[in-house]
């Protein structure tokens, strides 16, 4: 059953990871928990376990392109599993966020609000931050790491450069 709000307060849009839940296995890639948060449902669910520096990479991009107008909506995947978020602009200054399951047929809308652009970014930015560093105190290396680095300055660059025609941020 879909749910939808307008998500007034600054806990429209959260990504939980839990960085002590963090692991890597030699040559393997980074797991852990995550999830997205919202004041009606966590998504996909409290106690997902994905590859997290994976994910955040992809979302990075996504959100990235979404920003810089050079694509009309974010689709963002966990690998494990069919869920996804999509963003998309709805107004100056609110995105479109819906929570998405992948079925053989087509996709079921788990829940749908409406976010401000800039707590999103704000919140993924924070996230890969804090996912880096905690990668970087376990002196963890790979080329999802560099990846990620890679996609959060990116960000950091778009965030200051974007002006309020893309989706409601200022630069």
């Amino acid at each position: 059953m879909a749910c939808f709000s307008l998500a007034p307060d600054m806990d429209e849009f959260r990504i939980d990871v839990v960085l002590e839940s963090l692991s890597k296995q030699s040559d393997q890639a980074v797991t852990g928990l995550i999830a997205i948060r919202t004041p009606e449902i966590v998504f996909p669910d409290r106690g997902w376990s994905d590859f997290v520096v994976v994910v955040l990479s992809w979302w990075l991009r996504e959100v990235t392109a979404l920003m810089s107008g050079s694509t009309p909506m974010a689709k963002c995947a966990f690998m494990d599993g069919p869920y996804e978020f999509q963003l998309a602009i709805h107004s100056r200054d609110r995105w479109r966020l819906a929570l998405l399951r992948r079925t053989a047929s087509n996709q079921e809308l788990s829940g749908e609000t409406l976010v401000a652009p800039t707590t999103v970014v704000a919140e993924l930015a924070k996230t890969a931050n804090a996912v880096l560093r905690k990668c970087q105190e376990n002196s963890w290396e790979d080329e999802d790491l560099k990846l990620l680095s890679v996609r959060f300055k990116e960000l950091q660059s778009k965030r200051r450069f974007v002006g309020s025609h893309h989706g409601g941020l200022d630069s």
